[in-house]
């Protein structure tokens, strides 16, 4: 299901869920609410996935145009993508220190959510927003 209007899904969430697959490759046709689609993506945690589909389908388009996202909105998002690859950077390598370190005192240790699931789920730690890394360790 492409943009679908026969969706049960809010249209915001619809947009989210879309780009979210890879194989979406044009933007819906219509009035889109930038707006609303960022706040939902924000809720579920994938705000960097969605931007950065967004903006791979407007940089796909023909030199000049742009596939329907305001200008405004994608110079916001980029921005927003730049300041939270900073911080995910922070905790991939603080992730990776910890991680090294309870193997070297052969402490089991089970990463959850943050960097961790969204390099399993995505292939890459920066396309999931988290704010601190989480561990289930054996009691």
């Amino acid at each position: 299901m492409s943009h679908s209007q026969t969706s049960w899904f809010h249209p915001a969430a619809q947009i989210v869920f879309d780009f979210a697959r890879p194989q979406i490759a044009t933007l819906p046709a219509g009035d889109v609410d930038w707006i609303a689609a960022e706040e939902c993506a924000v809720r579920m945690g994938v705000f960097p996935l969605f931007a950065q589909r967004i903006l791979e389908v407007n940089r796909s388009c023909e030199p000049g145009r742009n596939a329907g996202t305001p200008p405004e909105v994608l110079r916001q998002w980029k921005e927003r993508l730049r300041r939270h690859s900073g911080l995910a950077l922070v905790l991939v390598n603080e992730n990776d220190l910890l991680l090294s370190r309870f193997l070297a005192a052969r402490i089991d240790i089970l990463p959850v959510k943050g960097p961790t699931l969204a390099q399993r789920i995505y292939g890459n730690p920066l396309l999931r927003e988290y704010v601190d890394l989480d561990y289930v360790v054996p009691w």
